[in-house]
């Protein structure tokens, strides 16, 4: 390639970069300053210069891990493709032309980023390169930009080739540059978002990082407050816990100003966002290990009443007509005996729907309504306290999830419910000594069969809540005794769940569905009765955070300890039941 023709387009290159205020600029102004030259080299079937030179800028950072891959083609497409060549498979043609360009150009911006790419390629003297890329670096970002995410870029990528070269004369030059840099930026009444954590965080994570990052994070989290910013400030804090690590005492005094400034956020919002912070402060005094801040935290996140959050309520009416309601039910109300009606009762279902279904329609959802995923979920407890948060992607998916489920077993419960009010009507009001003969079996020994008889009764008779406060316990003990009818140990379970307790309803029907319980009903029970993010019946009953049980909700609470009962040896099978369920423990 003419070294004339390097010359000239290092002119032009120059001129662009002491032309614009911020780096990404430099890559849209040299397509639009070399597009018909680059297009003439297309048609003439020579080299590519010009497109070669835009190609240097049209890297963007890939990631924190410079140490992985520093750059990255700024456009990939869904089938992987991208815009231009990544760095790995760039030519020697190009390479040859980058170090033509670099040996001409004199403007810093544009110097850094040709020599950083010829370091990554290992062309020409690695520590030369390294060397000449970070100060460039640290002259653009100390001479040329006010201070903002490019001087963060240009800092981070000169300490990280001065580390990585070993000159550590050059390294500490940059981190005095990010001290200062951070100073000028703590100086701006309204400094830019973002860019003080960031700048920090390069001393921060430095192996000899100074001591006056103590006093610019203490600084920072000082000026994010004024500004009402308490997740940054709380970022700042963070970072000062990683340097307090190797003093007790001062970390101790760290996660009291934590749970301090969560306070002290909460008490200048209202609604939920006060109830947030309340709960955001009782986590972190949990991870303070200090029993007496966190019972302080516990105590000011239970004082929240679910009337304070100023939360609106709203609903909306299905209506089902009566003959398509006489179908659904005809299996239940047209069968020839009582018990064949209990039967069908209890293993029709779930209302929550087919498991796997359900997981493909939330997916599908999820990427058609893809920004109702971005926003932070949460889901109160009926104390008005936060019971579930939907932070990573694993909780956002379980959100998800519930929520439909929820839905299916909101519309369909009073399906449930009039199940069975007609199966009281068509076969009359039975006895005690008649439910419980049906119940029992190897999974619901007589004392336990007359309970959930019970409960039935109570239901029939017009005492739903009674029924439900009944029932409920009863479905742990049949699923612990189904699991144990399968000779599943359940001391295993208790020493690996937790020690000293027996396993909850979730380790049981995990344990049940191993052993060929319908995974549908497995998940709909777990909706239903202990799934924080789903129904959490059995949960706030038993703590008493539940008013009143709604008819529609006891009737489901019966049917799952129905479902549970009918299984057994001596038990009929689903295909004599005439059930929509496949499947049951063995």
């Amino acid at each position: 390639m003419p070294p004339s023709l390097a010359q000239t387009v290092a002119q032009e290159l120059d001129a662009i970069a002491g032309s614009v205020s911020h780096g990404f600029e430099i890559d849209s102004r040299l397509v639009v300053a070399l597009q018909d030259r680059a297009k003439e080299e297309v048609e003439a079937g020579q080299g590519r210069p010009a497109a070669w030179t835009v190609w240097a800028f049209q890297y963007g950072p890939h990631s924190s891990d410079l140490k992985a891959e520093p750059f990255a083609p700024n456009i990939t497409y869904a089938d992987g493709r991208t815009n231009i060549p990544r760095l790995r498979d760039i030519g020697d043609e190009v390479l040859d032309w980058w170090e033509l360009l670099a040996a001409e150009v004199t403007h810093p911006v544009a110097r850094a980023r040709l020599e950083h790419l010829l370091f990554l390629r290992r062309r020409g003297n690695g520590l030369e390169r390294a060397k000449a890329a970070a100060e460039c670096y640290l002259d653009a970002a100390t001479h040329f930009w006010p201070v903002g995410l490019e001087t963060v870029d240009c800092l981070r990528y000169a300490l990280d080739l001065a580390r990585r070269t070993g000159q550590s004369e050059l390294a500490k030059n940059v981190v005095e540059a990010v001290v200062e840099q951070t100073d000028i930026a703590l100086r701006d009444p309204d400094p830019a978002p973002g860019v003080l954590l960031r700048l920090i965080d390069i001393a921060v994570q430095d192996k000899e990082s100074p001591e006056a990052v103590d006093r610019l994070l203490t600084a920072t989290r000082d000026t994010y407050l004024r500004k009402g910013d308490v997740h940054a400030a709380d970022a700042a804090v963070d970072k000062q816990l990683i340097r307090a690590r190797a003093a007790p005492e001062t970390v101790a005094n760290l996660w009291q100003e934590r749970v301090t400034l969560w306070w002290d956020a909460a008490d200048a919002a209202e609604g939920l966002i006060k109830a947030l912070h309340l709960k955001k402060a009782a986590t972190y005094a949990r991870s303070s290990g200090d029993p007496a801040l966190l019972e302080r935290a516990a105590a000011r996140l239970q004082e929240t009443r679910l009337e304070d959050l100023g939360l609106r309520s709203f609903g909306f009416e299905l209506s089902q007509p009566l003959a398509i309601l006489d179908t659904i039910l005809g299996p239940v109300t047209n069968a020839p005996t009582w018990q064949e009606a209990m039967l069908r009762f209890g293993r029709s279902g779930p209302v929550s729907g087919q498991l796997d279904l359900n997981r493909r329609t939330v997916e599908e959802m999820g990427q058609q309504f893809v920004f109702t995923r971005l926003m932070p979920q949460v889901l109160l407890g009926g104390d008005g306290l936060p019971r579930f948060s939907a932070v990573s992607e694993e909780e956002r998916a379980e959100y998800a999830l519930s929520r439909h489920e929820c839905l299916y077993i909101n519309m369909y419960s009073h399906v449930v419910l009039e199940a069975l009010i007609r199966i009281r009507h068509r076969y009359g009001l039975r006895t005690e000594d008649e439910l419980a003969d049906y119940f029992a079996g190897p999974a619901v020994p007589p004392d336990l069969a007359r309970a959930i008889a019970r409960a039935y009764l109570r239901f029939w008779m017009g005492d739903a809540e009674g029924a439900a406060f009944t029932v409920t316990p009863r479905i742990e003990a049949i699923a612990r005794n189904l699991l144990l009818s399968t000779n599943v140990g359940i001391y295993k379970l208790q020493r690996e769940k937790s020690p000293g307790q027996y396993p909850g309803l979730k380790v049981l029907l995990d344990g049940l569905t191993q052993q060929g319980l319908d995974p549908s009903w497995g998940r709909f029970i777990h909706t239903l009765c202990t799934n924080p993010a789903g129904y959490n019946v059995r949960n706030e009953l038993s703590h008493g955070f539940l008013d009143g049980m709604g008819d529609a909700f006891a009737a489901l609470l019966l049917q799952v300890a129905a479902y549970l009962a009918s299984f057994g040896p001596d038990r009929p099978s689903d295909g004599q039941a005439g059930s929509d369920s496949e499947t049951g423990p063995t």
